[in-house]
């Protein structure tokens, strides 16, 4: 589950920004990723952060870009 978040946050982002996943800085300098992941994996938990400019809202292990 981790791995798949993670990387679901960084595709889309580099989908919007139009650039490799990997020439995006590390989601670690927006947020911590291992409390990130468990409260992903929790429910009716709803977690929202700014990486890249953009708001990302993480809830029920799906990840929405605003």
């Amino acid at each position: 589950m981790e791995t798949k978040l993670l990387f679901s946050i960084l595709e889309e982002i580099g989908e919007k920004e139009t650039r490799n996943i990997a020439d995006l800085p590390p989601l670690s300098d927006s947020i911590d990723v291992d409390a990130l992941t468990r409260l992903a994996e929790s429910k009716g938990i709803a977690v929202k952060f700014e990486y890249c400019g953009y708001e990302i809202l993480v809830e029920d292990r799906e990840v929405t870009v605003l």
